[in-house]
């Protein structure tokens, strides 16, 4: 087991989760989009899911600068019929 200390310092390896793919929900703010970006970062391949386009776009285009373009979802969960 890692003492607290130990995993306050974790820095994870480069390329962790390339290969991968990862859906982010709500990944136009807040605690999605931080973890759209270091998903992103780490080499995943994303689709960002969220309601408002813009800031999917927004995201989107952040993350092209450093990583492989992300594809974006548009979705509001909380109206979304098991057709969407």
């Amino acid at each position: 087991m890692l003492a607290d200390a130990e995993i306050a310092l974790y820095q994870p390896p480069s390329g962790l989760l390339r290969g991968r793919v990862i859906a982010v929900t709500g990944a136009g703010d807040g605690i999605g989009r931080a973890v759209a970006v270091a998903a992103a970062g780490l080499g995943a391949e994303l689709i960002l899911i969220g309601r408002t386009v813009k800031r999917l776009e927004a995201i989107e285009a952040e993350i092209a600068a450093f990583a492989p373009a992300a594809s974006i979802a548009p979705l509001d969960l909380e109206k979304a019929l098991a057709g969407d």
